[in-house]
C-alpha cells in the first residue's frame, strides 16, 4: 500500500514500517503528522499493536532490500555488541564514493569494537545504479538499499533533524544508543577520537 501524505519533501511516495515498535510511532507522530501517521498505521494494520517488542531491541532502519532487491536483515548486522557507524549514500553522490575506502578502511581496522553498514537511498528503482557504485568501489562492510522517503523517516525520527542528504552517518554506541549525527565528510581520526572518548 502506498501513501504520499509523508514525501511533500521528497517528491515521491513511500511505504512506510510494515512493523515498527510502540514508541517510533508515538514520536513518528509529533514529527510527521498524527493524522499522516494514522493512515500508515492502519494502512500496516498497526493502529492497536505495533509487531515489534521493545525499541531499544529493534534495529533502527525498515523495510531495506540486499543487492538483489530481496528483503534484508539489518538488524543481523546491526545488533552485534560492537560501535556502528550507519553511512547513508547514493550513488549519484561524487563524496559518498570518495569515502567508501576511508570507511573500508575504518571498518577493518578496528574490526575489534567497530563496523560500518551502509544504506544506499537508491531505493528499487536504482538498484542498478547502487550495484555499479558497489562494484566500483568495493566497500569491504554490509551494505543495504532503501527507498529515500523511508530512510529519511527513519532518521529524522531518531535524530529529530530533517535528512539533509548523502553522505550522511549515524554512531551506534554498543548497546545501540544513537551517540552522534554527522552529515557530510567525517574523518577516521575524528570518528575513532570519539569513540575513544565515549567508551
Amino acid at each position: 500500500m502506498n501513501f504520499s501524505c509523508v514525501t511533500d519533501r521528497f517528491q515521491e511516495q513511500v511505504v512506510l514500517f510494515r512493523s515498527a515498535p510502540r514508541q517510533l510511532v508515538k514520536k513518528a507522530a509529533t514529527l510527521i503528522g498524527a493524522s499522516c501517521l494514522s493512515l500508515l498505521v492502519a494502512g500496516y494494520g498497526l493502529a492497536n499493536e505495533p509487531d515489534v517488542a521493545a525499541v531499544s531491541n529493534a534495529a533502527p532502519f525498515f523495510d531495506l532490500l540486499d543487492k538483489h532487491g530481496e528483503p534484508a536483515d539489518f538488524a543481523s548486522e546491526f545488533n552485534n555488541g560492537k560501535w556502528t557507524l550507519v553511512k547513508i549514500w547514493q550513488a549519484a553522490c561524487h563524496v559518498c564514493g570518495e569515502q567508501a575506502p576511508v570507511m573500508s578502511q575504518a571498518h577493518n581496522e578496528r574490526s575489534h569494537d567497530f563496523n560500518v553498514i551502509g544504506i544506499s537511498v537508491d531505493g528499487r528503482k536504482g538498484l542498478a545504479n547502487a550495484n555499479r557504485f558497489l562494484n566500483r568501489h568495493e566497500p569491504v562492510y554490509p551494505n543495504f538499499i532503501g527507498e529515500l522517503a523511508v530512510v529519511a523517516v527513519n532518521f529524522q525520527i531518531m535524530t529529530e533533524e530533517p535528512f539533509r542528504g548523502t553522505p550522511s552517518y549515524l554512531l551506534f554506541s554498543p548497546d545501540n544508543e544513537l551517540m552522534a549525527a554527522q552529515p557530510g565528510l567525517i574523518s577516521k581520526d575524528a570518528l575513532f577520537n570519539f569513540i575513544d572518548s565515549n567508551s
